[in-house]
């Protein structure tokens, strides 16, 4: 019979001195969003949001997300938020069907990668047309030769 050895557990563990071993990534800058309009001193919008439509200038990268003080009518922020929503709801609903159309785990691993290949296919036809090729020699170059 073969008697397995257990390892000391007094054992310390070596660590890796700073600046050697993996890199870390630079961290981005965070920026700080501010409120958008001019405000007065409480914070309110001078001059309410009228109607549904995102107003001119508003940058969701930039800007603090709209309230519902921030429009004439509650009503309207409510719609502002429910069309917004609406077109969250309808690209998650095509991206669930697009996932189910794929199949498996494995399926769908091969599909992202065969797109990333055709986009990379079509850059590089691009490049070629405007390298000077012609159409049939680029065909000749994309077409497996059959040795």
């Amino acid at each position: 019979m073969a008697t397995a050895t257990k390892k000391p557990q007094n054992e310390t563990l070596q660590t890796v001195p700073a600046g050697e071993g993996k890199k870390k990534k630079a961290k981005k800058e965070k920026v700080k969003r501010t409120a958008w309009g001019e405000r007065n001193e409480k914070g309110e919008l001078k001059a309410k949001i009228k109607g549904t439509n995102l107003p001119e200038g508003f940058d969701a990268k930039v800007h603090s997300p709209l309230r519902r003080g921030d429009f004439e009518h509650p009503a309207d922020y409510l719609v502002f938020t429910a069309d917004r929503l609406e077109a969250k709801v309808k690209r998650l609903r095509e991206e669930a069907t697009k996932e189910r159309s794929l199949g498996t785990v494995t399926d769908r691993k091969k599909a992202k990668r065969f797109a990333a290949l055709a986009t990379k296919m079509a850059s590089m036809e691009k490049e070629l047309r405007e390298s000077g090729m012609s159409d049939e020699q680029i065909k000749a170059i994309m077409t497996p030769s059959a040795k």
